[in-house]
């Protein structure tokens, strides 16, 4: 047993003392530093909405100018057709959309149930009922006037507010006015990542399995060079498994580190397990990998393949899987699945 802590011992010295590797294993606290010291304004997201008005009237006017006017993270974007609007929630570069039909004061007017006011939303689309209660207090704010044949002041009496919260709670509950849409499309929710939303805890669980793939790589090019002719298959495999886990170790404790110290988990000890059974699944994925590829050339060409596909179909940056659901059966065969 002493014989072979020590031979773990040396097999991680001798993955720490290769450049890349280092590189590699500093690019999991690197990302988080990034993170960390972006500025509050970085890392603020701003709430696009998008509004097509099939026929500006007056009225419509007035309720551009009333989003216009919002100061928060709310943009409301004005749009030309409804398949801009469509593409542009289905690929994320909005949260969600309106489409406010011809006519639409006969809505409020004369409660006109034919009409509606259709809201687009995707897979992705997380603040549309925010943006959608926003739109609501704009319309009240524009219509309000047409319900009661009356202009808008700045100040009710109680009987003239009453009226109007009884005439939109009405609408709101039967959905006489607004109707919720797909937009058709499921292509968005991993694309929409941008920088200050690094994906830094799958990031981590990428190099990890990078990590072990390495040592595969380190030992079958030691297996090239003769290196194990004198042992036995079975004590091959074990020093097989000791240079995967030279590689996964030090990968596998600074994920643990930096994740801990930037806050990624409010439960230590369940993060520390859930790092640990990963790290013991990707010992047992490398030892696949080395059954499958049984040579050091075949390995070494086949090693970029796999860390793509890796990467196209397990939820780390973009994943493909949602574009093709029946590839979710392959993504079974990459370690960051469990991740």
């Amino acid at each position: 047993m002493f014989l072979y802590i020590r031979a773990i011992g040396i097999f991680i010295k001798r993955t720490l003392c290769r450049p890349f590797t280092i590189l590699l294993l500093l690019l999991i606290p690197a990302s988080a530093v990034v993170l960390r010291l972006l500025p509050d304004k970085e890392m603020s997201v701003s709430i696009k909405t998008g509004i097509l008005i099939e026929q500006p009237d007056s009225y419509t006017d007035a309720l551009i100018n009333i989003l216009g006017e919002e100061k928060n993270e709310f943009v409301f974007v004005l749009c030309d057709s409804k398949e801009e609007i469509t593409d542009k929630v289905a690929t994320g570069v909005l949260d969600c959309g309106f489409i406010i039909p011809n006519g639409v004061y006969d809505i409020f007017a004369d409660n006109d149930t034919e009409k509606k006011i259709t809201m687009y939303v995707s897979p992705a689309s997380t603040f549309q009922y925010v943006s959608l209660e926003k739109l609501y207090g704009s319309l009240l704010k524009v219509y309000a006037p047409v319900m009661t044949n009356d202009y808008i002041t700045d100040t009710y009496d109680t009987s003239y507010e009453e009226y109007v919260k009884k005439h939109f709670e009405e609408y709101m509950e039967n959905d006489s006015v607004f109707s919720i849409t797909a937009s058709g499309s499921n292509k968005l929710s991993p694309s929409r990542q941008k920088f200050n939303s690094f994906p830094v805890y799958e990031f981590s669980g990428l190099i990890i399995f990078i990590c072990g793939l390495l040592g595969i790589l380190q030992f079958m090019k030691d297996e090239k060079n003769h290196a194990y002719d004198r042992l036995s298959m079975k004590k091959r495999y074990l020093y097989c498994g000791l240079n995967i886990a030279a590689g996964l170790i030090p990968a596998a404790i600074i994920s643990s580190i930096t994740l801990i110290i930037y806050g990624y988990s409010v439960n230590i000890f369940r993060l520390l397990g859930h790092i640990l059974l990963y790290t013991i699944i990707c010992l047992l994925y490398s030892l696949l990998y080395r059954c499958i590829f049984r040579t050091y050339v075949v390995y070494q060409a086949a090693l970029p393949v796999i860390i793509t596909l890796a990467l196209l179909l397990t939820p780390i940056f973009i994943d493909f899987t949602e574009y093709v659901p029946a590839l979710k059966l392959v993504s079974v065969l990459f370690a960051p699945y469990f991740f």
